[in-house]
């Protein structure tokens, strides 16, 4: 409701990648994380979620997290600050179009940089 935004989770496959060599990953207003495939798993949704439950944790804020039926983001177990609300199976081609313009955005914003 207030509008804030998360820095964005990027996921590569190189713990180091060769291009942020010399760059202070910190500073580009990210969280990198990196699989074998450049693919979310169980291990790094989970510790993404853990870091966001904290921050809210710290701000005294609790939130809806909208999640996709994709295998990697269910958890056993609950936070004190995030609920996680699954939408319902067969939804996620009609709602996956916008995440097209985003990823474009993002892409041209990061190729800008």
């Amino acid at each position: 409701m207030e509008g804030d935004k998360e820095h964005p989770l990027v996921i590569g496959k190189f713990k180091n990648p060769h291009g942020f060599k010399n760059i202070n990953m910190n500073n580009l207003g990210i969280q990198y994380a990196n699989s074998n495939k450049s693919w979310m798993t169980s291990l790094i949704f989970k510790n993404w979620v853990e870091r966001l439950n904290s921050k809210m944790s710290v701000e005294n804020r609790k939130i809806l997290l909208l999640l996709d039926n994709a295998p990697v983001h269910y958890f056993d177990g609950e936070f004190s600050n995030i609920e996680l609300y699954f939408l319902p199976l067969k939804t996620t081609s009609k709602i996956q179009p916008i995440d097209q313009g985003i990823v474009h955005s993002f892409n041209r914003c990061i190729k800008k940089e």
